[in-house]
């Protein structure tokens, strides 16, 4: 009989240290000062990083909403 490949599930994270009735923001570039260009809530989770981290502050995605996360 043939062995099944499988392929390992992706890599995801989820939203943590945020309380609840907060939310997470990601910004337009890694600076605490760069714009908001979209929030996650306190429970967000299979969050995609999307490429390399920059000291904190690393790219990520979930759904449409993509940006800078510290």
């Amino acid at each position: 009989a043939g062995a099944r490949s499988s392929t390992p599930a992706p890599i995801t994270y989820k939203v943590v240290r945020v309380p609840a009735g907060d939310v997470l923001n990601l910004r337009r570039r890694p600076d605490s000062d760069a714009a908001v260009v979209a929030t996650l809530p306190p429970s967000a989770n299979r969050i995609r990083l999307t490429g390399y981290c920059v000291e904190e502050w690393c790219p990520v995605a979930l759904g449409q909403s993509s940006g800078w996360a510290h």
